[in-house]
């Protein structure tokens, strides 16, 4: 779903992206929240930005990054099809 936002010089993954969107759906954080969360370099949290600013799926802002209403559809998604940890019985 990712694959064109991943920068190959870049340590991060698909599954960073996807923690990334589902965190701004909750509220705006800025990139150094981000980089503690990840537990990614700057440059590879900038970059991840980066890259998901130039595809509107985010917006910088006075508080942080927040999601578009693009990123938000795709947090909807992600939101909708992702299951959390579940007991095994």
């Amino acid at each position: 779903m990712f694959e064109e936002l991943i920068d190959p010089r870049s340590a991060y993954l698909p599954a960073h992206i996807t923690k990334v969107i589902l965190i701004l759906g909750k509220k705006p954080i800025g990139r150094d929240g981000l980089i503690k969360l990840l537990h990614l370099g700057e440059a590879s949290v900038r970059t991840l930005l980066k890259n998901l600013e130039k595809k509107k799926f985010i917006e910088p802002t006075a508080k942080g990054h927040r999601l578009t209403y693009d990123g938000k559809k795709t947090c909807e998604f992600l939101q909708k099809n992702i299951y959390g940890p579940c007991e095994i019985k």
